[in-house]
């Protein structure tokens, strides 16, 4: 049997090694340096090269070859772009202006009501009203009273709902990015006492008939989104009934996002879709939503452990009454 030679390899093999020993040998000698291409290490005898972020390329291949690639088709691109709510991927001029995954950052198609944006990945891991969403709602609540020790013993009403369902529940058009709502509907009832001679009011007292507790999110919501909005609106609840006295926003959504971000660090910790979510709240540039889980954190988290963080942020909340 004939073997065929690979000259081609050969040659390869040879003109690398040629290259190193020239290298050594310019070093050895005290000659002046010699330029190496950065991708392959060839020696660039030749006057004409490429100089790209300080690294020299011997042809138009090898710097091609290192130029960052598109996030989302692959290609080479000389000029790239970021979204700011995804630093980590970059886009080439075609895929610039493309619509991204609210979720994940990939160039997506499908467009939900509520300014949601879902690729087709994302879009097998939503959640409707098809799912057991009010056994994946209690089992949420029990994770989060166990993991963090936050909630309450109330009965609350959960419910999947479309945005303009949010609106009517609202009262109002969502907040830009809002995709869940907590509400505590009271119902009081007046008692008075009359004099049954005279008919003189003897006096007045208004008593709690009933109250109701209910949570509403979006659906067709990620998964994991799904879990970021639902311990939101939980730590609403837990708030409403330990810490009632506190109005200022900033306070109360900063708390929320807060205890959403410690929850995703300490049940995700490697989840992808979970450190992007983390991720757009840390860098939240809102002054109510951002601002407020930046002071939160900062407070909180002088804590080394998670039971001094929730320590340090409970007796923080107790403070502003």
């Amino acid at each position: 049997m004939v073997r065929r030679v690979n000259f081609s390899a050969i040659l390869a093999f040879i003109f690398i090694i040629s290259s190193f020993v020239t290298v050594f040998a310019a070093q050895k000698t005290g000659r002046r340096k010699v330029t190496v291409c950065a991708k392959c290490s060839a020696v660039i005898r030749h006057g004409r090269y490429f100089i790209m972020e300080g690294k020299n390329y011997c042809s138009q291949q090898c710097l091609t070859w290192s130029l960052p690639r598109c996030s989302n088709c692959g290609t080479p691109a000389d000029k790239t772009w970021f979204s700011a709510d995804f630093p980590q991927k970059k886009y080439c001029r075609n895929c610039k202006d493309l619509p991204l995954c609210t979720s994940c950052g990939n160039i997506a198609s499908q467009r939900r009501p509520g300014n949601i944006i879902i690729c087709t990945q994302c879009e097998k891991n939503v959640v409707t009203t098809a799912l057991p969403v009010q056994d994946m709602f209690n089992e949420l609540r029990k994770e989060l009273k166990n993991v963090l020790g936050i909630g309450t013993n109330h009965r609350i009403r959960f419910s999947l709902v479309s945005y303009s369902g949010l609106a009517q529940k609202k009262g109002s058009p969502p907040d830009r990015g809002q995709r869940g709502l907590f509400r505590h509907d009271k119902q009081m009832r007046k008692e008075v006492t009359y004099n049954k001679f005279t008919g003189k009011t003897l006096s007045q007292k208004t008593t709690l008939a009933k109250e109701d507790f209910s949570i509403y999110v979006l659906e067709y919501l990620p998964l994991m989104d799904f879990r970021h909005t639902v311990i939101h609106e939980l730590t609403h609840d837990w708030m409403s009934q330990y810490f009632p006295y506190i109005r200022e926003p900033e306070i109360k959504e900063g708390t929320c996002e807060y205890i959403a971000w410690l929850f995703l660090q300490k049940t995700a910790p490697d989840d992808p879709e979970a450190k992007i979510i983390c991720s757009h709240m840390e860098r939240n540039p809102d002054p109510i939503y951002g601002g407020g889980f930046r002071m939160i954190r900062k407070i909180a988290n002088k804590g080394s452990s998670t039971t001094q963080r929730i320590k340090r942020l409970k007796a923080y909340l107790a403070g502003q009454k």
